[in-house]
């Protein structure tokens, strides 16, 4: 969606998609000018008709037959969704009634099929939503995991929000308290205003700060992550990616070179869902095709959360690119080769190492310390019995190298880091900004000039993180807190 492909008018569309039947559908009309075009369709009269209460009733054609029983939701302008006016249709959930309804106001009253995401679009340009929040909303909508489901909320009207409303306004407070220094210190006092300023840039600098804590790790790849299986060819890493998803999903064959693209599937561990993904080999090549295959592989390896090196006995003397650096190594094949321990205890230097049976799924040896490096020391259950969680038989391979996924990915998400990359991006340039300014950093106040400039360079990143920042907000904040008296 963009401002070229807006239109303004009423547009409808079926929220809920439409495609597959159920009970109800909830088709949304926006844009409209008023609701008295419902006089001769809806049952109910469009004066009886109140904002905010759900109303049943039939809805006819202009020949008086009827189209569907339903419930009408109306939404008075500005408040709704996209603070225009707005009617919200529960209808009878089978696709084909969902398409009668929506072409019956497309043919006879004036609305178009809404682009996708142009309710929240206007709901961006009406100013019912900042851009954060939309940003929020998408992240809600597709979460992969709890922490993003969670930071989708607190970015549409939550915590997170609430921490960059207040970044704003600590910055029209900044900007309004340098103009009155500038234009009216005779009139309120030096002393007054110098110690305000230097208050508000203090709260300023220490929420830039907290905000900085939460975005300083790599935790984009925590939004959608991809646990990476990367290595030389003929290495195993097929074998252990179907044995990972217990199905045989990838090629598996002696040949080197078997798989030239990624394969991937989705496997979920605990409440988050993962993307595995089984690489072409890493090899000097001339096959085109196999050489776009590992041009992927290194991409993926650069996004990736989790990675992990794939080796058999016979590859532990090659030489390992250590720019892309494993989370786990595993040595596959054990059960047919012998292992170099010298060798194996150089790579442990690198990342764990776990040396498989891959034929029988058995670890031959591996780490023995635990998946996680800290945590809480009581048991996770308050109450119940107090045997073994599992009834028989030792760890596998498979539940191991999960449970190390599994623990890294909670380790990361402790702290509620930021996850999306533009976020992390303007507030570590508003950190570096801050940080390196000579007035702000050190609170020294003695050209107002170079406080107002340092004060905006952070200011063009804020408005790009919740939207843009007009000079009359400025003015507005001013007025509102100070009785100048002229």
């Amino acid at each position: 969606m963009s401002e070229a492909s807006f239109r303004d008018g009423p547009l409808i569309s079926c929220s809920t998609g439409g495609q597959e039947a159920c009970a109800l559908h909830v088709i949304r009309l926006s844009g409209f000018s008023n609701i008295s075009f419902l006089t001769d369709i809806f049952s109910l009269n469009p004066s009886k008709i109140r904002p905010r209460f759900a109303h049943f009733g039939q809805l006819y054609d202009l020949e008086g037959h009827l189209v569907d029983e339903l419930i009408l939701t109306y939404f008075k302008a500005p408040f709704s969704y996209t603070s225009e006016e707005m009617l919200e249709l529960s209808v009878h959930g089978n696709p084909l009634n969902v398409e009668k309804i929506l072409k019956f106001f497309i043919q006879n009253f004036g609305f178009r099929q809404a682009n996708g995401g142009e309710f929240t679009y206007r709901a961006l340009i009406n100013g019912k939503l900042n851009l954060s929040q939309v940003e929020g909303l998408d992240m809600l909508l597709n979460a992969q995991n709890p922490l993003a489901l969670d930071q989708g909320l607190q970015l549409l009207n939550g915590e997170l929000e609430q921490k960059y409303e207040q970044l704003y306004q600590l910055f029209l407070k900044a900007r309004s308290e340098v103009e009155l220094a500038i234009d009216f210190s005779d009139d309120i006092g030096d002393e007054y205003i110098y110690s305000s300023l230097q208050n508000t840039i203090l709260d300023f600098g220490n929420l830039i700060d907290e905000l900085y804590l939460k975005s300083s790790s790599q935790s984009s790849s925590l939004l959608n992550p991809e646990i990476v299986l990367f290595g030389p060819a003929n290495a195993g890493k097929s074998t252990l990616f179907n044995k990972l998803l217990k199905s045989s999903r990838s090629i598996v064959s002696s040949q080197e070179g078997t798989t030239r693209d990624f394969v991937s599937e989705a496997i979920r561990l605990g409440s988050s869902h993962f993307r595995l993904i089984d690489t072409a080999g890493l090899r000097e090549t001339v096959d085109k095709i196999e050489s776009d295959g590992i041009r992927r592989t290194l991409d993926l390896l650069d996004t990736a959360f989790f990675r992990l090196l794939v080796l058999n006995p016979s590859q532990l003397e090659k030489d390992i690119n250590w720019s892309k650096t494993p989370d786990l190594i595993v040595i596959s094949h054990a059960d047919i080769n012998e292992i170099d321990e010298l060798r194996v205890q150089a790579l442990s230097a690198q990342a764990p190492v776990l040396v498989l049976d891959l034929v029988n799924m058995k670890i031959i040896s591996g780490p023995i310390e635990p998946p996680q490096k800290s945590g809480p020391i009581e048991p996770p259950q308050k109450s119940g019995p107090i045997g073994p969680l599992q009834k028989s038989g030792p760890i596998g391979p498979r539940e191991y190298i999960l449970s190390l996924i599994e623990a890294k990915f909670n380790e990361q998400i402790i702290f509620n880091p930021i996850l999306l990359d533009r976020h992390r991006l303007l507030i570590e340039n508003m950190y570096d900004t801050f940080k390196k300014s000579s007035t702000l950093a050190l609170s020294n106040f003695n050209d107002l000039a170079v406080v107002d400039h340092e004060i905006n360079e952070i200011g063009v990143f804020i408005s790009e993180l919740v939207g843009v920042i007009r000079p009359e907000d400025v003015l507005n904040h001013i007025f509102s807190h100070f009785c100048i008296g002229k």
